[in-house]
């Protein structure tokens, strides 16, 4: 893994960001166009590895108070979410919180069906309430901050995205979402180790190495972004901004030719 060395005030910042090593050339041109996901659904599900988590990951170990009719309506609504049936899961899982009022499982994955459904205020209470059952949740807190971020509450989102990562350090998507974040609010310096963490806890994530690109480009380090690009589009070659993204590895490459000259 290279190290991008920013020089900002007299200090040095180390970004990591799995990049080549060349040098850069001159400003972009003025078409060279930064590419980024306006949207991408953030889905909870279980995840057994103990390297890394994903956007979430939620134990299949439910609390032995809860009562059976309640597990069965929890059941359903998980099985409706695993098919996109958001709907359908939120009923479920309403249902289960009606039986029992204190279950923090369905509340949670209440709100993570609510967040895929983009409303983001439901989705903020649920998440809320869950905390209310169990305070300093890790999970729930990253996707607090999701919704926070969602909402343009950029000051909420970051103090719910780092408390949660203080928590859960390996959650690559909280680290990407506060990439994410840091970029809408300018703060590329700060954008650039969230998203080298995401790429070290999760190396194939297509849409990390597309922000990377675009932090690179940013910085106007045109090599380095192109590597990420190219990274960006063998992994995803049928991506939502492949086309977009080829193109502006042509325009890079034409740019690196002419600084050869």
């Amino acid at each position: 893994m290279a190290r991008l060395v920013i020089k900002s005030e007299g200090r040095e910042q180390v970004i990591e960001l799995k990049l080549g090593v060349n040098r850069l050339g001159r400003s972009p041109d003025a078409d060279l166009q930064v590419v980024s996901r306006a949207f991408l659904v953030f889905e909870l599900t279980s995840d057994r590895s103990k390297d890394s988590t994903g956007a979430a990951s939620l134990t299949e170990v439910v609390d032995a108070r809860v009562p059976p009719s309640a597990r069965e309506e929890y059941a359903r609504g998980r099985t409706s979410l695993s098919r996109k049936s958001q709907q359908d899961a939120i009923a479920h899982f309403q249902k289960a919180i009606s039986i029992y009022p204190e279950f923090f499982e369905a509340q949670l994955l209440l709100g993570t069906a609510l967040i895929n459904l983009r409303d983001w205020q439901k989705a903020e209470a649920a998440f809320l309430r869950a905390l209310e059952i169990k305070s300093g949740n890790p999970t729930t807190l990253l996707a607090l901050g999701e919704v926070y971020w969602r909402e343009n509450r950029f000051d909420d989102a970051e103090r719910s995205l780092l408390n949660g990562l203080k928590l859960d350090e390996k959650n690559w998507h909280g680290h990407f979402t506060l990439g994410r974040l840091y970029l809408d609010k300018g703060e590329v310096m700060k954008a650039g180790p969230s998203i080298g963490r995401t790429l070290q806890l999760k190396p194939d994530f297509a849409e990390a190495h597309l922000l990377a690109g675009n932090i690179l480009l940013k910085l106007n380090q045109h090599r380095r972004a192109q590597v990420e690009y190219q990274e960006y589009v063998r992994l995803a070659p049928k991506g939502e901004y492949a086309a977009e993204v080829r193109e502006l590895i042509q325009k890079l490459n034409k740019l690196t030719s002419e600084n050869k000259k």
